[in-house]
């Protein structure tokens, strides 16, 4: 008997398995996301814009940070691939090493945003 290309049984339940929790964290994530929105917007304007602009710079910084370490897990799953299991020690290790180092230029950022901010002509009270 031919085995079928594609089987709902084989195939689409066990990645629908998989799938669930991650479209309930994201349909979480979008919530939360809404209602802060929603919260800020009805304190004022002014509040709302400056959420705006936190959320930006906080979805900035984990786009690029999150990327970078992203690849940590590929390499780990190529050693893992390979059986090359010894390698894994030295890869989590000069993870940890690039996230120690990319620690240092994103905290100073944070530090110093609101002279950053206000050098861009940015009203006071959206800064402190």
């Amino acid at each position: 008997m031919k085995h079928p290309i594609f089987s709902l049984k084989n195939d689409f339940y066990p990645l629908l398995h998989l799938l669930t929790p991650l479209i309930a964290v994201s349909i979480v994530n979008s919530a939360t996301s809404f209602f802060e929105t929603l919260f800020l917007a009805h304190l004022s304007t002014d509040v709302l814009a400056a959420g705006a602009l936190v959320g930006w710079l906080f979805a900035t910084l984990v786009v690029i940070l999150f990327g970078t370490l992203g690849a940590i897990n590929v390499l780990i799953s190529h050693q893992h691939g390979a059986k090359e299991e010894q390698h894994i020690v030295s890869v989590v290790r000069d993870g940890f090493a690039v996230a120690g180092l990319l620690l240092i230029p994103t905290f100073l950022l944070l530090w110093n945003m609101p002279p950053i901010l206000t050098s861009r002509n940015l009203e006071r009270y959206f800064v402190v």
